[in-house]
C-alpha cells in the first residue's frame, strides 16, 4: 500500500508539473508572435522539466572510476608497485590479472584448485589454493617469458599446511606469510621463482592474522594477545614481545609508512598501535566491529577503512592517530550487495563482490 501511495503521489506531482509547463508554454505562445523565438522558449521549458528528472535518476553515493563483472571473486590484491591487480575466481578455479587501476584484462590463468586467498609483491602474485585434505598450495603467478609470448604464468609453488585462510606480504616485498588454523608458512621473497619458506606450527605460533614492517612480523592470536617476531634471511624467525590484549585478533594491517597499525578484535573494537614500539604500544581504540582493516593514503591525510561484519564500509581519519575522527559509512554507488573483500593502494580502494570489482577514490 505504501508503494502504491508513493507511486500515485509521484504521478500526481509529475502530472501537475507537466500541466504547469504546458500552461506556461501556451501563455508564451499566445504572447510572442515570432515563431522561432516561441520554439526556442518551448525547448528551454522542456529541458527545465527533463533535467531535474534525469538528475533524480542518478544513483546516490560515490561513483566507481572503473568496474568489471565476471566469475566468482573470493579475494584480490594490488601489487606493491600499484601496476597490477590479481583477482581470485573461485567459480572457474582461475586467477585473473588486470592492469591497475583501469582494470584492463591482461590474462587469465588456470589454477590447480580453488583459490581462497591472494597477495601481491612488486610484480607477481601469490595465490593460496585448496589442494587436498593434507596440504594446500601457494601458486606463484609471475611475468612470463617474452619469447613465448606469455604475459603472466605460473612460475613457482610452495606447499603449506591445509586450511590457509589468508596471505600477507611486507610493503618492501621481502617477506610474506600464509596462515590458517592448521599452521603458518613464513616466506622469504627473493624473486617470483626464488622463494624460501619455513613452516610454523599452530601450537607455537597460533596466528590468526599477520602484517609486516621492514623486518618484523606482527601477528595476532585467535584467543588473546598481539605479538611480533624478528625476521632474517633463511627465513629465520625470532620471537619478540607479546602484548596482552583482552580479545582475539580478527585482522591486522600496518600503514605504508610503517608508523601505525590497526587490529580488528573479536570484542567488536579496533585497536590502533605503534609498530615501532617493542611493546606494540596502544595509541587509541575504536568502538566498532570490523572483519577487515586497511589503510588509505590521500592528499587530505591518512584514513582507516573498515569492512564491518554486515558488509558496510566505514572510514576514520587517522592522520593524528591519538584523535581518530569517525567519517561514517562510505556510500558507494553500484557497490555489490555483499562485499567479499577490500584492497587498497595509495588513494585507491578496490571493492569486490561475488561477481563485481570496482575501483574508487573515496572522499568523506
Amino acid at each position: 500500500m505504501t508503494t502504491s501511495s508513493t507511486t500515485n503521489s509521484t504521478m500526481t506531482t509529475s502530472s501537475t508539473t507537466n500541466s504547469t509547463m504546458m500552461t506556461m508554454m501556451m501563455m508564451m505562445t499566445m504572447s510572442i508572435k515570432r515563431p522561432g523565438l516561441t520554439l526556442l522558449i518551448a525547448g528551454l521549458c522542456l529541458m527545465a522539466l527533463i533535467l531535474p528528472v534525469a538528475a533524480q535518476d542518478q544513483p546516490s553515493g560515490q561513483q566507481p572510476l572503473f568496474s568489471m563483472e565476471a566469475g566468482d571473486f573470493r579475494a584480490l590484491a594490488v601489487t606493491t608497485k600499484g601496476e597490477r591487480l590479481f583477482v581470485a575466481d573461485g567459480e572457474n578455479n582461475q586467477v585473473r590479472v588486470f592492469s591497475f587501476p583501469d582494470l584492463e584484462s591482461i590474462t587469465t590463468i588456470a589454477l590447480d584448485g580453488t583459490p581462497v586467498a591472494v597477495a601481491a609483491a612488486d610484480d607477481y602474485g601469490l595465490v593460496a589454493v585448496r589442494f587436498d585434505a593434507t596440504f594446500d598450495l601457494i601458486q606463484v603467478i609471475g611475468p612470463g617469458m617474452a619469447r613465448r609470448g606469455s604475459t603472466y604464468e605460473p612460475v613457482n609453488f610452495i606447499d603449506t599446511a591445509a586450511g590457509v585462510q589468508a596471505i600477507a606480504i611486507a610493503p618492501n616485498s621481502r617477506w610474506g606469510i600464509a596462515y590458517g588454523p592448521g599452521g603458518s608458512t613464513v616466506l622469504e621473497l627473493i624473486s617470483a621463482s626464488n622463494i624460501n619458506s619455513v613452516p610454523l606450527s599452530a601450537d607455537a605460533y597460533p596466528i590468526s592474522s599477520g602484517a609486516f614492517t621492514a623486518d618484523r612480523l606482527y601477528w595476532g592470536m585467535a584467543d588473546a594477545g598481539l605479538a611480533w617476531s624478528s625476521l632474517a634471511s633463511g627465513p629465520a624467525i625470532t620471537p619478540g614481545a607479546v602484548t596482552d590484549v583482552d580479545a582475539g585478533t580478527v585482522h591486522l594491517a600496518i600503514n605504508p609508512s610503517l608508523s601505525l597499525g590497526a587490529a580488528a578484535l573479536s570484542d567488536d573494537t579496533v585497536l590502533l598501535f605503534a609498530p615501532t614500539s617493542d611493546s606494540s604500544e596502544a595509541v587509541a581504540a575504536l568502538d566498532v566491529a570490523a572483519r577487515e582493516v586497511h589503510f588509505l593514503t590521500t592528499e587530505q591525510g591518512e584514513w582507516l577503512i573498515l569492512l564491518t561484519p554486515d558488509g558496510t564500509i566505514r572510514m576514520y581519519e587517522v592522520t593524528d592517530p591519538t584523535a581518530p575522527v569517525d567519517l561514517g559509512v562510505l556510500e558507494l554507488a553500484d557497490a555489490p550487495a555483499s562485499v567479499r573483500a577490500l584492497a587498497t593502494h595509495n588513494e585507491f580502494l578496490v571493492v569486490a563482490g561475488s561477481q563485481q570489482v570496482d575501483v574508487y577514490t573515496p572522499a568523506p
